[in-house]
């Protein structure tokens, strides 16, 4: 086998696909999902009662917009035409070509970034909410996961536009936000950084 015929098998070895790239974003939707729910009960276990305005939804909110959240996101994903190739075999009976990947992706990312919007709201506002840092996170998994030039410019774009919105005047600090605010900051930054190791030329 000459050096050429070599590095030719090694570059596809390690060139991305759709079902890897579905799979990854796949994997990273339900370890951002983990975060958010971990951070919410964090705050949940550390609110005092009473202590968020009578006119903010309190925890349980938070919690059903993640289930719903997760329940369309993850089957966006599933249901990718990418990802389908997996169970599809099992299944020949059933004419379903699934949702085109990339518009999948897109999808998901939006919601995301919207459910994030809503959540940052609900706790404090950008100069608070323990969620805040979650809005970078997106744009740099986008990064990571080879998306286009534009859908990485909507993104970054839109976080801006939110965490700009939902940004506030310092207030009296929320002691029971304090510990899901530096768990969800460091998962975050581990979570980049994960992704970006394992996404490495």
């Amino acid at each position: 086998m000459g050096n050429s015929e070599f590095n030719e098998i090694l570059h596809l070895g390690h060139s991305l696909n759709p079902e890897s790239i579905v799979a990854a974003a796949l994997i990273t939707q339900v370890s951002v999902l983990a975060i958010v729910f971990i951070g919410t009960l964090f705050v949940r276990i550390f609110e005092e009662p009473g202590y968020l305005p009578a006119d903010q939804p309190r925890t349980n909110s938070i919690l059903v917009f993640t289930l719903g959240n997760a329940i369309v996101s993850l089957l966006c994903l599933l249901f990718s035409d990418a990802f389908s190739r997996v169970w599809r075999p099992i299944m020949k009976e059933i004419p379903f070509h699934g949702i085109e990947w990339q518009q999948a992706i897109l999808g998901v990312w939006i919601l995301d970034i919207l459910l994030l919007a809503i959540l940052v709201d609900f706790t404090g506002g950008s100069h608070s909410s323990p969620f805040t840092s979650l809005f970078f996170v997106f744009p740099t998994i986008a990064l990571f996961l080879h998306e286009s030039g534009w859908r990485l410019v909507l993104y970054t774009g839109l976080v801006a536009l939110l965490f700009s919105v939902s940004f506030r005047k310092p207030a009296e600090p929320d002691p029971s936000t304090m510990f899901s605010y530096w768990f969800v900051s460091v998962a975050s930054f581990i979570l980049t950084t994960a992704i970006g190791f394992v996404t490495r030329a």
